[in-house]
């Protein structure tokens, strides 16, 4: 789709919000810009399963996730093949807002072995 930052500010701009049970924008570059988009759109709260591999998420949009209420209804977050490492990793691992969490995939970013140990305790393995 070749999906960007500006994009997501068109997405979530319109007036159509329908129940959106999974959004997936896997590899498109919509980066930490359009993530923190995302996060601010009024139908994201919906959202059950968000599939963000090969977006360009770093830390700073882990970070921004973790931290967002309207995440509190997600059951499945697919983050691989960006840029998470360690703070990132932490913020997830120890966001409130997460709890509902069933399956979390991280593959392929560079984590370190203590933040891999922090996540399966938190979400299991």
């Amino acid at each position: 789709c070749e999906l960007t930052a500006e994009s997501a500010k068109a997405l979530t701009a319109s007036a159509f919000f329908p129940l959106v049970p999974m959004l997936d924008l896997a590899s498109n570059a919509i980066g930490n810009a359009g993530l923190e988009v995302l996060l601010e759109w009024r139908a994201f709260p919906r959202v059950r399963k968000l599939m963000l591999f090969n977006c360009g998420i770093s830390d700073a949009g882990a970070v921004a996730l973790a931290a967002c209420k309207g995440a509190r209804a997600l059951r499945g977050l697919w983050l691989g093949q960006n840029a998470i490492g360690e703070a990132g990793a932490r913020a997830l691992a120890d966001s409130p807002h997460l709890a509902k969490l069933e399956d979390l995939y991280l593959n392929a970013n560079p984590l370190t072995p203590a933040a891999l140990a922090r996540l399966r305790e938190r979400f299991g393995d």
